[in-house]
């Protein structure tokens, strides 16, 4: 195990900085996901910590180790693709022991490290199987095998589960996250998909146009993002813009189109910007047109039903559409059906515009 230090790391490839000014720890046996959309500049950031890419400035640390201009092959770390990566001429046991032979590790350490390998991923029983006779799940805990069969300090993964259905990608974030805590090890891991980054991660990182725009954990940049753009790409929400006009007692009164709402007293001047945002599943909905302080009155529009969650779109006045979300299958309301939306105050999120 190691810890990973990015100071001030960047890139550009031509006039586009693929990373800009990235710092960024990960602690000794701790997995930080790199979440972002594509072109963000998490897979370049991985990269540069592979060394596949060199900085044009900035320090990676790995452990004690400045391993800024440290080629790949010696900077102790293994790493998973999305696809696999396999030699397909080999079996099972040939493919997780490749690195331990070209390492010159003695055959009997090998074969038994193999093993140890093969059933901490649940697949002793393929050894002598080919890469093309397994699933792709299969195929990706053989390539996470390899990848930590010679321990490596560090273990890169990039959007290693891309390949795979919904399914069975449901399935390998699991199996990731119980082999990353078996082994212990200090794990940097790219994906754009949200819920595996929360299922998965100590901490998350997110990106945005080459920069980390927050780092912490699941619950602290789902239920507190640090800008728009963070609590759009984390899960849904509803956003509304509007302009401070004043203050009554412990609210800020908001203009947005043709809604005067409440919210929770900030900081901001009147005719100051802000973003208001509330998430869907804290969104109630009331068979009333009589909005109060913190609600707005709007129509049904169309309802889905997503798995277990009835998602309602209500279309408001300033052609304001606002999503709710729920697990009553009973409720009563349908398609045109005059409502209000309405939220507690503790829901509320706001920014500056």
């Amino acid at each position: 195990m190691a810890r990973v230090a990015l100071t001030g790391i960047g890139k550009r490839f031509g006039g586009t900085a693929a990373v800009d000014d990235v710092s960024l720890d990960v602690g000794d046996g701790e997995l930080v996901t790199l979440l972002g959309p594509s072109g963000c500049g998490k897979t370049t950031t991985l990269r540069i910590v592979a060394g596949l890419v060199a900085p044009d400035r900035g320090r990676v640390r790995i452990g004690d180790r400045d391993v800024t201009r440290v080629p790949p092959e010696r900077r102790q770390i293994g790493m998973v693709f999305q696809d696999y990566a396999l030699f397909p001429h080999l079996t099972v046991a040939e493919n997780v022991g490749f690195g331990l032979r070209e390492r010159r590790v003695p055959s009997i350490e090998r074969e038994g490290r193999v093993r140890e390998m093969l059933a901490l991923v649940r697949l002793g029983d393929q050894a002598d199987r080919f890469p093309h006779q397994l699933s792709g799940g299969q195929r990706q805990r053989v390539a996470l095998a390899r990848a930590v069969a010679h321990p490596p300090e560090v273990l890169l993964m990039d959007e290693p589960l891309g390949a795979l259905d919904l399914k069975l990608r449901q399935t390998m974030q699991l199996e990731v996250a119980r082999i990353q805590r078996a082994l212990r090890i200090t794990t940097l891991y790219v994906t754009h998909d949200q819920e595996e980054a929360l299922n998965l991660s100590d901490r998350i990182a997110v990106m945005d146009r080459g920069r980390v725009v927050q780092l912490g954990t699941g619950p602290e940049v789902y239920d507190r993002p640090s800008t728009p753009f963070v609590a759009d790409f984390l899960g849904r929400v509803n956003l509304l813009r509007g302009r401070v006009v004043g203050r009554e007692g412990a609210w800020t009164v908001v203009r947005a189109g043709p809604h005067m709402l409440r919210v929770p007293v900030v900081s901001a001047e009147d005719g100051a910007e802000l973003v208001i945002g509330v998430r869907p599943e804290r969104v109630r909905l009331v068979a009333a047109a009589d909005p109060g302080p913190l609600a707005l009155a709007g129509e049904v529009e169309r309802i889905a039903f997503v798995g277990n969650v009835v998602r309602y779109y209500v279309r408001c006045a300033g052609d304001v559409l606002v999503t709710a979300e729920g697990q009553d299958r009973k409720a009563s309301f349908s398609a045109g059906q005059r409502v209000t939306v309405a939220w507690d105050p503790d829901a509320v999120m706001t920014w500056s515009g």
